[in-house]
């Protein structure tokens, strides 16, 4: 009996074993063509390599400079530029066939000749050395080693070379640039430690002439960036380069609108733009080099030769509201360079502590520019930066912010305003603490702008504000839906959201389709809701069920008019999370037999019933839930793409 129930034991077994056969010889035979195409690739390889070499050698002498470049009208340059760009792109594609230290030991073959002429006698050729680096720099995206000693003796050799003529310069500022991630981290792994210093030397010296100062800022904004850990020893010259740069580029201007003569011996010649770079790469450096017991006290110190200028000038303005002033515009590149300032910093105390300071300059400059669309913009631009940086760390400010933004959106009705509000709900409005504070401020601020918003050409003639008040509308039903579902706010946002959805301003009217998409969408604003209950959270989403019941109809036929031809073809992708998230709020109390009803308006001539019908079953899909396992609308969006495709071509 014990070998009769051992029989299909060992049968088993054998099946076992007799299955295991085939798969192993299977993986035997996968590993061994998966090696036999390793070896037939590395063959094809070696074969054309040679003649990729010879192509990177071609493309190499394309790239040298024309002989009549400096006298070249900037157009021309320009062109010449374009072509050698397309080129480098020839150049990276051949250098990654031919391997990273046999493309450097080719490219840097002319920096070698000219370096063996010289050394006999013969004159300097620049334009062969800037090929080199050109070439070099072209490549910069491939894969070196932390220890490829070819790249290491170059950037050693880069502050020997000659500064004149400055295109050479230049371009030995585009290469470290290109190079300096490759630097921060060979640095790291213990190489090129006694570089730094003297590469930014270099920098300095290439600063001093306006050609080759474009790329020495570039370089010691991505070098600081990059390296900032490893700038210690460098911070004095740093701190000397970034007073004397302030006092550059537009600086002079600011200081003459004033009464106040530039100091001399500084060079004014720097371009703004440059400007900008400079300070980005000292507060990144800073950033990364002073210990945190030291970095609140050394970034509010680096900030002060920013805002002292700003403090003493207005002073000057004077106290009417938006009558223009010559002082305001000399001052607002420096505003500008606050902006920058913001922009680079991570430490969130002390860009707390700098817009607190700068708050002063802020709110008379605003009051100044209220007649200045533009430089309304730039403004709050440097406090919608400050409040980023800030994040909470700003909390102090805020009473003073929300009792000054809306009184100042009042008076000037600019959509910057809204832009900086929708800065504040991403930071506070996630605390139901601050809904005393923020929710009548976003409310009035809405109703304020739709109430602006009545037509469609008013629309039309204001879209900028169209689109704020949208994005700001979108922020907050994505943030802080219980500030937005009360009934002074919800329901005109709603009715302009009506006009607005076949406004033909691109950004515009994303904005308007945005915040549909998330005030419908259950996954999203009710979830919000459920997340943080209070006692109003069933009176808010009654709310919404009521505005979408009192809209919903005249939407879809809006946004099934605007998918058939009423707005460009991209704003199908648009519109179709927007009828996603309407039928899974409430596709079964009428949003599915709404669709039907707009469809039925539309002649069969222009659209077929089985046309129809394919995509009213897609969207009833939606509704039964049916719509894949990541629960996204693909099924309705390739449907409504389809149907628009069909109304679009049908020219009756």
């Amino acid at each position: 009996s014990n070998s009769l129930a051992e029989r299909p034991l060992h049968r088993h077994r054998d099946e076992q074993q007799q299955q295991q056969q085939p798969s192993l010889q299977n993986g035997l035979a996968a590993a061994t063509a998966t090696a036999g195409q390793a070896a037939e690739q590395q063959r094809q390889h070696e074969f054309f390599k040679p003649a990729f070499e010879k192509l990177l050698c071609l493309v190499r002498s394309r790239m040298r400079l024309p002989s009549g470049y400096t006298s070249m009208r900037s157009r021309e340059r320009a062109e010449w530029r374009r072509h050698r760009q397309t080129w480098g792109e020839v150049l990276n594609d051949a250098a990654a066939v031919v391997g990273e230290q046999r493309s450097l030991q080719l490219l840097l073959q002319p920096l070698a000749e000219v370096s063996v002429a010289v050394a006999g006698g013969k004159e300097f050729d620049w334009k062969k050395a800037e090929l080199a680096l050109h070439c070099v720099r072209s490549i910069n995206d491939l894969n070196f080693a932390l220890s490829d000693p070819q790249l290491q003796q170059l950037l050693a050799a880069l502050p020997s070379l000659p500064h004149q003529p400055p295109q050479l310069a230049y371009t030995s500022a585009l290469l470290l640039s290109a190079y300096s991630e490759w630097l921060g981290q060979a640095i790291t792994a213990g190489h090129c430690r006694d570089l730094l210093p003297r590469l930014l030397n270099m920098l300095l010296v290439s600063l001093n002439d306006p050609y080759s100062a474009i790329g020495a800022a570039q370089a010691i904004k991505d070098v600081c960036e990059c390296c900032g850990t490893h700038m210690g020893p460098c911070l004095e010259q740093l701190m000397g380069l970034y007073h004397k740069t302030l006092e550059a580029g537009a600086a002079a201007k600011a200081a003459a609108a004033v009464g106040v003569s530039p100091v001399q011996g500084n060079s004014t010649e720097l371009h703004e733009d440059d400007v900008h770079c400079v300070i980005k790469g000292v507060v990144l450096c800073i950033s990364r080099c002073l210990p945190d017991t030291q970095l609140v006290s050394g970034l509010t110190t680096l900030a002060r030769p920013l805002l002292g200028p700003l403090m003493a000038a207005t002073q000057q303005f004077t106290p009417s509201l938006g009558s223009g002033d010559a002082v305001l515009a000399a001052q607002l590149p420096l505003f500008d360079r606050l902006t920058t300032f913001f922009g680079s910093m991570r430490q969130q105390e002390a860009a707390a502590s700098i817009l607190q300071q700068a708050w002063g300059p802020l709110d008379i400059g605003l009051q100044r520019a209220a007649g200045d669309r533009d430089a309304l913009e730039r403004l709050c631009r440097v406090l919608r930066y400050g409040i980023k940086a800030s994040g909470k760390a700003c909390g102090p400010m805020l009473p003073i912010l929300l009792e000054a933004l809306p009184s100042k959106f009042q008076q000037t009705r600019h959509p910057s305003y809204m832009y900086v509000v929708s800065e504040l709900l991403k930071v506070f409005a996630a605390e139901p603490a601050a809904d005393a504070s923020m929710g009548p401020i976003l409310a009035a601020l809405l109703t304020s702008s739709c109430a602006a918003l009545t037509t469609m050409e008013a629309m039309d003639n204001a879209p900028d504000l169209v689109d704020d008040t949208y994005l700001l509308a979108g922020r907050a039903a994505a943030y802080c839906p219980r500030m937005l579902l009360v009934p002074h706010a919800l329901p005109p946002l709603l009715d302009r959201a009506l006009i607005g959805v076949l406004i033909q301003h691109r950004e515009a009217c994303r904005s308007v389709l945005c915040f549909l998409a998330r005030l419908f969408n259950p996954s999203k604003a009710l979830t919000q809701l459920q997340q943080q209950p209070d006692p109003n959270s069933a009176a808010q989403m009654a709310l919404l069920q009521q505005q979408l019941m009192r809209v919903g109809p005249p939407l879809i036929r809006m946004l099934l008019g605007g998918a058939l031809g009423a707005l460009p073809l991209s704003r199908v992708y648009d519109i179709a999370p927007v009828l996603d998230a309407m039928l899974r709020l409430a596709g079964s109390k009428g949003v599915l037999q709404w669709m039907t009803e707009a469809l039925a308006l539309v002649p069969d001539v222009a659209l077929t019933t089985s046309d129809k019908q394919a995509f009213l079953d897609a969207a009833a899909a939606v509704v039964q839930g049916n719509t894949g396992m990541d629960g996204g609308c693909e099924g309705l969006e390739d449907a409504l793409e389809l149907l628009s495709d069909l109304s679009r071509r049908n020219k009756r």
